[in-house]
């Protein structure tokens, strides 16, 4: 396998990672603060940090991918787009999760479930 492949897997595992570091980070000040809804700091956070590596893997994956089916049509080369596919399934996992994680309804962690003051929220 070529090594461009491999770094762009590396990536786009390390982007995983923070993407799912930030909307943890994130959603536990949430909980902590006892909010119900995410701030505008949140959101600024979000395309500060997590954005740009995001949009950086996300360009690379178009381009992994036309790299890909040329390999696959040209020179019978399979493994960088049977990669490819695999990175693109954990990304939809990975947003899944992080979207399931940033659920801010009442109840949510264990620690907020006070019978007592649920119903306030």
């Amino acid at each position: 396998m070529n090594k461009r492949v491999i770094f762009l897997a590396v990536l786009n595992g390390a982007s995983m990672l923070l993407l799912l570091y930030f909307f943890d980070a994130a959603n536990r000040q949430a909980i902590g603060e006892a909010r119900q809804s995410y701030d505008f700091g949140d959101s600024i956070n979000a395309l500060l940090f997590v954005a740009p590596a995001v949009l950086l893997c996300m360009l690379g994956n178009i381009v992994w991918f036309c790299a890909s089916v040329w390999w696959a049509v040209d020179e019978r080369r399979f493994r960088s787009a049977i990669l490819w596919l695999i990175v693109t399934m954990a990304w939809i996992l990975t947003i899944h999760v992080a979207t399931d994680w940033m659920d801010l309804s009442p109840c949510v962690a264990a620690t907020q479930c006070d019978p007592a003051t649920a119903e306030s929220r």
